[in-house]
């Protein structure tokens, strides 16, 4: 008999590995682009251009990057 070997949590295969790669390039500037529209978007609406633009990029790219880390995290 051989012995068993420990659970593998499919971090081997090819296809998984390109589907958390292609999320993981498209994060950071999904939150900047989502966080700047909305900063922009709020600036016509309390005439502050551009303050809440780049403070919304920039909490965007933050929140994005947050995210890039925790999921390089778990997949490790």
């Amino acid at each position: 008999m051989t012995p068993e070997s420990p659970p593998n949590r499919n971090n081997d295969n090819p296809w998984r590995q390109l589907g958390i790669a292609t999320g993981l390039i498209f994060t950071i500037p999904a939150g900047v682009v989502f966080g700047g529209w909305l900063g922009y978007w709020l600036d016509g609406k309390f005439g502050t251009s551009p303050i809440l633009m780049l403070v919304l990029g920039a909490v965007g790219f933050a929140g994005a990057f947050r995210e890039v880390l925790r999921q390089l995290r778990r997949i490790r």
